[in-house]
């Protein structure tokens, strides 16, 4: 079967598009409020969002008008206030109401400095012939209402004796004196916009803070990176031609490996640029962008380690040969200060909180031993913390009954970090995940198999439960994630005893795993899971290389790592009544996308951008630009995978051309999903879903339990609306993290309304 891949657009405007809409020209108009308030707080905000607005070609309210609208979302009487904004913009009051205040503002002399837009259409009869009136304090002009005035649609009362008089006041100034018709004007005005002065004085810093942003919103935009939607062009050629040169890098390191993030180098250069100011556009050359964008990795991966040490002791010695080594440390401080109030700026929360964290409520009825058979210890634990313990002879040089002098480890990063070291970090995906849930079930169960002896135990002291275990062959190697770790030697010849992090005399050291790489994704799926007998006790999973490579062998053929479990534990050789994987109660509500989410290049691969924009499908005469999103959507996943293909430079470009010498495409650039093996032949596709008619749980449900099963998905979209297709990443709480080759957005349901997701195709590894 074959599916069409375009992006074609849809003129159903969503609940959320009108609100933004809405709030947007509110937010515009609201502006002139302000400034003819004459209220200088609310006078200064008006002004800061008209500036930021001449600066971002009108995109600044737009951002402005989304943070509201997530706003209005969460806070208390924030829906009533949307409702009133939305009733206000409809019925025209809102507009009538800001051009009354921008002619109001134009006639005052502009004293807020902001430039504004004059028109023919806002000028009424009698224009030419303006007076001046002393009664408004000397501010010139009344913007064509001088003389004989006419009154504006929206203060038009024929009974009104106002409009009888002969006056040089305009309906604005009448309004603000307070001379019209109260009930007509004032009441069912100053409410909502007195709400709006207020929600403008503290969006004031946002709005100011554009012109801070220049170049954090340029790089981002021209680089495809973050920007909040804010459409942005240069404010000068010198401009547009470093954030030319910052993509060009991007470009240059992604083709070998390497995702930078542009919004690094705009902040370095801002940093730079505020303590010198001969360190302007021209001296960012394409040599000192590559210098700081070199900065940034270790090996492959990028490391905010690495960076800020790079930063302190390399990029701005050379830049600063006179500052102190604190000065330098505080320089690299600003870069990241800069970083999260640009987030900040455009409402995105920067700072990710990594997957497994000792959130689970584990609720243990006891322990299946092998030999002994069924254990009854009835415990409840929660917020359970890893106090890693040396080892003795013969497995290290140290005592089983003495603590490594390091920090506890949360139970979920110690189950983690156990994957880390036994099966390593590149087995299969559900090997990884086998051996999660074989490592975490070991751990629990150990000290009651020991009997507590040699150093194991799992208890309170006082209020916090800790569980006691070796950090060697003895027990279970564990390999700080986040840290990486350092083999201590002993007498096992395996490494003896392991600390994290590098430490000086170790036999050798691993480095910590990057932040999207696919161990931490297994972790996020099995956070809390244990495998129990039909009794519901949990087992103590003991295993040795050969179950390690079980797990592997048998990932490699097919099986999810339940099945696996059930096999390798029911065994000849481990015949423990392996009956089932049952997920303890976890709190996952404060865990985000950091972890699980990719970041590697093909995340950044986009449809609309990069060298294979204009590569055609097959013989339809239509590029990848224009029907691409589905087969760039499955080249990312292959490339998620990290399966060989039998392209050597693979990418989107590369994947089509392929594809459409060997018929991967039919009828007009229909892609055809089997053809996607002809690349990666051990990625094959397995079958599409229709989750059309399902409620959002029930599609959150599908979409998990497919990846549970070994799936890399892709998503349409759009449903009747049109047809789009996403590469889906991971599962954060009640979100989809996708990979959007049409969009740098990452949360599916926030970019496209859940209701429109209509079918899943699933695509395995397989040998």
């Amino acid at each position: 079967m074959a599916y069409q891949a375009n992006r074609d657009g849809n003129n159903q405007m969503s609940q959320q598009e009108r609100n933004i809409a809405n709030n947007t020209n509110t937010i515009k108009n609201a502006a002139d409020v302000a400034i003819a308030s004459k209220n200088p707080y609310a006078m200064a905000a008006g002004a800061a969002v008209k500036a930021a607005d001449k600066v971002t070609k009108g995109k600044s309210s737009e951002a402005l008008g989304k943070v509201l609208n997530r706003a209005n979302k969460t806070m208390p009487g924030g829906q009533q206030l949307q409702n009133g904004i939305n009733k206000m913009n409809e019925s025209g009051m809102t507009n009538k109401v800001g051009k009354a205040a921008s002619m109001y503002n134009g006639a005052a002399g502009n004293p807020t400095g902001v430039n504004q837009p004059t028109s023919s259409a806002d000028q009424t009869p009698g224009s030419g012939d303006a007076t001046t009136s002393s009664s408004l304090g000397g501010l010139g002009g009344l913007g064509g209402f001088g003389g004989r005035k006419k009154p504006s649609s929206f203060f038009d009362d024929t009974n009104d004796e106002q409009n009888s008089n002969d006056n040089t006041e305009t309906d604005f100034t009448a309004f603000l004196k307070g001379t019209i018709d109260i009930k007509k004007v004032l009441l069912p005005v100053l409410p909502a916009f007195g709400l709006l002065l207020v929600f403008l004085m503290i969006i004031s810093a946002l709005g100011g803070g554009v012109n801070e942003f220049d170049d954090a919103l340029g790089a981002s935009s021209i680089s495809g990176g973050e920007t909040g939607e804010i459409i942005f062009e240069a404010s000068s050629e010198d401009a547009a031609a470093f954030y030319e040169r910052i993509n060009t890098v991007k470009l240059s390191f992604q083709a070998n490996g390497k995702t930078v993030d542009t919004l690094k180098i705009a902040a370095v250069y801002h940093v730079l640029n505020v303590n010198n100011n001969d360190y302007d556009y021209d001296y960012m050359t394409t040599s000192v962008i590559e210098d700081i964008a070199n900065a940034m990795f270790s090996g492959n991966m990028y490391s905010e380690t690495t960076f800020k040490k790079n930063l302190v002791n390399d990029i701005f010695v050379k830049h600063f040969p006179g500052y102190s080594q604190s000065s330098r440390e505080q320089l690299a401080e600003d870069v990241f200060d800069y970083i999260e109030r640009y987030y900040s700026f455009i409402g995105k929360d920067s700072t990710l909180n990594c997957a497994a964290s000792g959130s689970c409520m584990y609720d243990i009825k006891g322990f299946y031993i092998p030999g002994a058979g069924n254990v009854s210890k009835s415990m409840q634990i929660s917020n359970l913390m890893v106090r890693l313990m040396e080892c003795g002879s013969p497995y290290g040089n140290g005592k089983y009954t003495t603590p490594i002098d390091q920090d506890m480890v949360a139970f979920e990063e110690y189950v983690a970090g156990v994957a880390n070291a036994e099966i390593g970090s590149y087995a299969p995906m559900e090997a990884l995940k086998a051996q999660m849930v074989a490592a975490r079930s070991y751990a629990l169960a150990r000290p009651t198999a020991m009997g507590n002896a040699a150093g194991k135990k799992l208890e309170q002291e006082g209020t916090q439960w800790v569980l006691q275990i070796s950090s060697c062959v003895a027990d279970q190697v564990f390999c700080n994630i986040n840290e990486g770790c350092s083999y201590m030697g002993g007498g096992d010849g395996q490494g003896g005893i392991v600390r994290s992090g590098h430490v000086s005399g170790a036999i050798r050291t691993r480095d910590a795993l990057a932040a999207d790489h696919q161990l931490r994704t297994a972790a996020a799926a099995t956070e809390g899971e244990v495998l129990v007998n039909s009794e519901g006790y949990i087992i103590s999973t003991g295993y040795l290389s050969k179950e390690s490579n079980k797990f592997t062998n048998y990932a490699n053929s097919g099986m999810n790592y339940k099945q696996i479990l059930i096999e390798v534990y029911n065994s000849s050789d481990r015949p423990y009544g392996a009956a089932d994987v049952q997920k303890m109660s976890c709190n996952t509500s404060g865990s985000s996308s950091c972890g699980n989410a990719s970041t590697g290049p093909f995340a950044s691969w986009k449809q609309y951008e990069g060298p294979w924009v204009g590569v055609y499908l097959g013989n339809s005469g239509k590029n990848i630009k224009q029907i691409g999103c589905l087969a760039t959507s499955v080249a990312i996943l292959i490339a998620k995978s990290g399966v060989a293909t039998t392209i050597p430079d693979f990418n989107p470009g590369t994947f089509v051309e392929h594809l459409s010498k060997n018929g991967g495409f039919v009828n007009g650039g229909n892609f055809v999903w089997a053809a996607a093996s002809l690349a990666a032949p051990t990625f094959k596709y397995q079958m599409s879903y229709s989750v059309s008619g399902y409620s959002k749980q029930q599609k959150l449900n599908a979409i998990t339990e497919l990846m549970n099963n070994g799936c890399y998905i892709t998503a349409e979209v759009k449903g009747n609306t049109g047809q789009h297709w996403v590469a889906i990443d991971t599962i954060s709480g009640p979100s989809v993290i996708m990979m959007d080759p049409g969009s740098t957005a990452t949360d599916m349901w926030a970019q496209y309304p859940w209701q429109n997701t209509s079918t899943l195709a699933c695509f395995k590894v397989e040998n």
